[in-house]
């Protein structure tokens, strides 16, 4: 006799672990580009934090297939700390009640982050750089294009109650207020080129001893195209860092590269004496006038004096209303401005409680180092293409470590599917 049972689970396609796995690294993707603000994001802009966090929480009901990639128990000590620090920036700038509810999805998502697999950390920043990377090939051969004088198809597009205003070319925006610039700057698909710029400069932070691979060229020949004086301000220092992470001579390679850069600086000024677009945009702001930076931009005099008189007054404990009719200001003294020493102390908090468990301590300096630069320019810290690779970062080179990295090497360049696509069988 013939036996004609079907075996319903043969005619699975892909594993529930690979399954599992796809939908952690969407979650994600999507959670890192949310605060990210590109164009393509804009029609769920305020969404996308919360889908994010809901896809998360899907793959949490895939357990126990997700066991394997959530193996850390300690995640609860900085996950309440997370929610304490939302919860407090969310009452002192005095949000409704919808505002409350994205918490939620915000502490899924890092809850997710923390018990992940220190294992796991590796695959999860490949994916990331990868996928940058990919995008800014587009981007980059975009923005030739358009340098070269192509006519390319395009739109105009505003952004943040009309604050922003851009010609989107689709694979690049560019900022209406660079219309007129010979060689505007580049910001990919993002709203600034900050935003774009420190983005890839903390990918670049995590891929210490591997910036020759292709991926981490195009994330160094996008940040050099955003000309933001931030980001350039971040990869100086990064390969500093990356030098002693790597235990190289560092004062041997200071010396060396303040020759290359003196005589890059001495060349902006004598080429077209001195009318081109890193003297203008990078060399300029770096010119002292009364006692401060020229490019010192980030606060406006009536924030600066609102902010001196606020130290002097009782609320410094737990912030002030911001004006929020008034923009142009970021940075250090708007966080403190809004959230006082409280948030301040909660932030730091929840920082060291997410980190203190990493093993290399040159790896977790230098990340402490570069959130410390970029809190002094944003302000906000915990937004996700900042706060995922500060925490990777921190946790590279963790006991366990070396094994994955050593894998990742061997198929940088392609995917496996041999194992991925084999029926299930009981």
């Amino acid at each position: 006799m013939i036996n004609t049972k079907i075996d319903i689970s043969k005619l699975y396609l892909i594993s529930k672990e690979r399954l599992c796995e796809i939908v952690l690294l969407a979650g994600f993707l999507l959670a890192y580009y949310s605060t990210l603000y590109p164009w393509f994001l804009w029609p769920i802009k305020n969404h996308a934090g919360s889908l994010a966090g809901l896809i998360l929480m899907g793959m949490l009901f895939m357990l126990p297939k997700a066991k394997t990639l959530l193996t850390r128990t300690d995640f609860l000590l900085p996950l309440i700390l997370f929610i304490f620090l939302d919860i407090y920036e969310h009452l002192a700038g005095q949000s409704n009640f919808l505002g409350f509810i994205t918490i939620v999805f915000r502490a899924t998502t890092l809850m997710v982050l923390f018990r992940l697999s220190i294992d796991y950390l590796p695959k999860l920043m490949h994916v990331l750089t990868i996928v940058m990377a990919v995008l800014q090939v587009f981007a980059i051969f975009g923005f030739m294009l358009y340098l070269a004088g192509f006519t390319l198809p395009s739109r105009d597009v505003s952004f943040d109650n009309e604050f922003y205003y851009f010609t989107n070319y689709f694979f690049f925006l560019l900022d209406d207020r660079s219309l007129f610039s010979i060689v505007p700057r580049f910001q990919s698909y993002f709203i600034e080129p900050n935003y774009h710029g420190t983005a890839c400069v903390l990918l670049l932070l995590y891929q210490s001893g591997k910036w020759k691979k292709w991926y981490n060229i195009v994330l160094l020949v996008a940040t050099l195209l955003s000309f933001s004086l931030s980001a350039y301000v971040l990869l100086v220092v990064t390969v500093f860092l990356n030098m002693w992470r790597q235990g190289k001579n560092v004062i041997k390679s200071l010396l060396i590269t303040s020759i290359i850069i003196g005589s890059g600086v001495a060349g902006t000024f004598l080429y077209n004496d001195g009318d081109n677009l890193v003297h203008d945009l990078i060399l300029m702001r770096l010119e002292i006038e009364d006692g401060e930076l020229a490019g010192n931009n980030r606060i406006t005099d009536n924030f600066k004096n609102e902010y001196e008189n606020y130290l002097k007054s009782g609320d410094i404990m737990f912030g002030r209303d911001r004006d929020m009719s008034e923009f142009g200001n970021s940075g250090y003294q708007v966080y403190i401005y809004e959230n006082g020493l409280v948030g301040l102390f909660l932030l730091l908090s929840f920082y060291i409680a997410a980190t203190y468990k990493a093993e290399n301590k040159r790896n977790l300096i230098s990340a402490y180092i570069l959130a410390a630069l970029i809190f002094g320019v944003n302000g906000y810290i915990t937004w996700y293409q900042i706060f995922i690779p500060i925490f990777c970062t921190a946790y590279a080179g963790t006991t366990n470590l070396q094994h994955y990295e050593e894998k990742e090497k061997e198929d940088d360049e392609s995917i496996e599917t041999t194992e991925d696509f084999k029926p299930i069988t009981t």
